[in-house]
């Protein structure tokens, strides 16, 4: 009879479904892609010349500046290239001084363009700051140049870092 039971009890345990175990992971991924724009318009505008001063526009918003936004989700350095030395009409030159300022919550000091670099950190999330350009046209400049419309420009680079 054991023997009768040790059977029957055998043929129980290969009836029980054996249990089936297993693990697999799922991996989310995402990228947040580099992401900045340098947006707006307008010119740095000196209108007529004074041949007895100085002409000076503020880049940190004086009248006749000009500005541009830069958006951005990570630090980048702002500087410019391509930087005019002189206004031309034709052959005709006029030297100027460009200048930059940078708004990140309030405006900096101006600074010649060719040497200006800002390096502009990235907040919680897409960021902005306002660039700003004036310049400065010398009173001897302006007295020696020939009458005509002189004109100039500067090219901005915006770099992740």
């Amino acid at each position: 009879m054991t023997h009768r039971m040790m059977a029957v009890f055998a043929v129980a345990l290969m009836a029980v479904p054996a249990m089936v175990q297993g693990q697999s992971t799922v991996t989310a991924t995402a990228t947040i892609d580099q992401f900045f724009e340098v947006t707006g318009s307008g010119d740095i505008s000196f209108g007529d010349l004074s041949r007895t001063a100085d002409n000076v526009i503020d880049a940190a918003g004086g009248t006749g500046a000009a500005t541009r936004t830069v958006s951005f989700n990570h630090n980048v350095n702002v500087s410019f290239t391509n930087i005019a030395a002189n206004l031309t009409s034709g052959t005709l030159t006029l030297p100027i001084t460009l200048r930059c300022a940078v708004n990140d919550g309030s405006w900096g000091t101006a600074e010649d363009c060719s040497g200006a670099s800002f390096d502009l950190d990235v907040g919680t999330g897409l960021t902005n700051a306002t660039l700003g350009f004036g310049g400065i046209i010398t009173e001897a400049a302006a007295a020696a140049a020939v009458a005509g419309s002189y004109s100039g420009s500067l090219d901005i680079l915006v770099v992740a870092r």
